[in-house]
This record gives C-alpha cells, sequence and structure tokens, in this order.
C-alpha cells in the first residue's frame, strides 16, 4: 500500500490482486476473451457540388470471421 502526491492530469490504471506473488487482472474486471464483437465499415464519397455523403460501399465482419 502507498500513500502519495501525483501530478494533475490524465493517468492509466488498473486495479489488480497479487495473490502467491501472481499478478490477476481479471478478478476485478471479468475476462471476456470469448465475447464476439461485429464491426460494420461504411465507406463515403464526399461531393462539395451534391451536398451531401453518400455510401459507396458497406463491409460487415466480427471478431470470430477468420
Amino acid at each position: 500500500e502507498l500513500t502519495t502526491l501525483i501530478k494533475q492530469g490524465y493517468y492509466n490504471y488498473a486495479y489488480a490482486l497479487v495473490e502467491d506473488g501472481e499478478l490477476d487482472l481479471s478478478f476485478v474486471e471479468g475476462s471476456h476473451f470469448q465475447t464476439e464483437n461485429d464491426f460494420h465499415i461504411f465507406t463515403y464519397d464526399t461531393n462539395p457540388n451534391l451536398g451531401y455523403d453518400r455510401v459507396i460501399g458497406m463491409y460487415k465482419t466480427d471478431t470470430f470471421n477468420n
């Protein structure tokens, strides 16, 4: 355990459990390595003369798609 003054700003940290000298980050936050994520990728064309953008391509994939 430590108490210290730190500067104002952004800090990146994680809570962890140390048991028998082993660090366990999943104890607090869990492990979601098997969770599927879906991604939709859109490609747009911008034409200043038309005044709007148009979709010219779309691709869907997920984390289980090899």
